[in-house]
């Protein structure tokens, strides 16, 4: 419930990006940074700025048994959630994929091009 209508107003929805990741043993904040490029990506191919990256674990409990003798197996799941953005102030993605990602990417495609010239 709002109080005025100013609240309304300062309120939108904006598209973002959902990632989800399936751990083994443990999610990782921050989550680790080839994760967060392919995220960026993914952002970038949409046109939105921001993602959710989410990190499930799931773990197997020990076995539980049920009246009857019979045992059953019980999962525990850990959901972790980390906001992606590609202005974010410590990682700034937009810039390093503009300033370093594509000039890379461009230097290999070079290269492929330059090795299979006569083919």
């Amino acid at each position: 419930d709002f109080s005025d209508e100013e609240d309304v107003e300062r309120w939108s929805l904006r598209p973002i990006v959902v990632e989800c990741k399936h751990r083994m043993t443990k999610a990782r904040i921050p989550p680790p940074l080839y994760d967060q490029i392919q995220t960026c990506i993914y952002c970038l191919m949409y046109g939105v700025e921001q993602a959710d990256l989410i990190q499930v674990v799931r773990r197997q409990s020990p076995k539980k048994s049920k009246g009857n003798g019979n045992q059953l197996d019980e999962q525990q799941m850990e959901i972790t959630i980390s906001r992606i953005c590609l202005h974010d102030p410590i990682y700034n993605h937009q810039y390093h994929w503009n300033a370093t990602l594509l000039p890379r990417i461009a230097s290999f495609v070079d290269a492929v091009y330059s090795i299979r010239r006569y083919d």
